[in-house]
């Protein structure tokens, strides 16, 4: 199964929030909606990956993040 990942480029930039040079996707499930995002006339708005998860992780004892 081949990795699907790469660049995103918005037919409606003005509804991205945030900085539309680096909306990155990580799988095909990632990309498919970021399109419908994009392109639903209802979203008025959206960004990717703008949440990050501290944690630590007793598995190395590390302190991590999750974006």
């Amino acid at each position: 199964m081949a990795l699907t990942q790469g660049q995103f480029i918005p037919k409606h930039p003005e509804k991205y929030r945030g900085d539309i040079n680096k909306i990155r996707y990580l799988s095909s499930w990632e990309l498919e909606l970021m399109k419908t995002f994009d392109s639903n006339p209802y979203i008025l708005e959206w960004n990717s990956e703008d949440v990050i998860v501290r944690y630590y992780s007793t598995a190395d004892g590390k302190n991590r993040r999750y974006m």
